[in-house]
């Protein structure tokens, strides 16, 4: 379909055998001659830790009927990994049973990394307000909260906070948190 952002796919089920729309090749980066007409052609693209996801979401689309709409990553001809959405829908025969897959591919890359923004924003804010929370202790209390705060808020193995001495020229650990805060003598080093 000429005009439409999104790729098309058609998968025979009984011989493995799939089409891809030129679009479909283009949002991968490749000429449509380069996608090979197997569905193994697209699953080989999927990011590894996707690779289950998807194979699930195809077995329970075919055999409990649910909706198929999966977000995955797949790598594309740069050799980047973007995220597409694949929805499609198993086409039965007259028996009821399913002997075709088709869909539509569609890069959703910006809003991805949108969402990620917004989360790292949501994230930050907590993470401020929490430190906030430290402003009424004195100040080796407050620093040792802010610290735990740091290993606990944003998963860190440990935190350090350090200061300038009074003639700035040498850094002191007011507060440390985490796995190393245990280990006698890092103070000093």
């Amino acid at each position: 379909i000429r005009g439409a952002n999104d790729g098309l796919w058609d998968w025979d089920l009984s011989s493995n055998v799939a089409y891809y729309s030129p679009r479909f090749a283009e949002l991968l980066g490749l000429e449509e001659h380069e996608c090979a007409p197997s569905v193994d052609f697209f699953f080989q693209r999927i990011h590894p830790d996707e690779v289950k996801n998807l194979g699930a979401a195809v077995r329970s689309h075919l055999k409990e009927h649910v909706g198929f709409d999966v977000e995955c990553r797949a790598l594309t001809k740069s050799g980047e990994y973007r995220w597409f959405q694949l929805c499609g829908k198993a086409l039965p025969n007259g028996g009821g049973i399913p002997t075709r897959m088709a869909g539509s591919l569609r890069d959703i890359t910006e809003r991805k990394q949108i969402e990620a923004e917004l989360e790292m924003r949501v994230h930050l804010s907590i993470l401020r307000a929490e430190i906030g929370t430290t402003m009424g202790l004195n100040l080796p209390t407050a620093l040792q909260e802010c610290a735990f705060i740091l290993v606990t808020s944003l998963d860190l193995a440990f935190a350090r906070i350090w200061t300038l001495d009074e003639s700035c020229t040498l850094l002191e650990l007011q507060a440390h948190a985490g796995i190393e805060a245990g280990i006698k003598g890092m103070e000093s080093q």
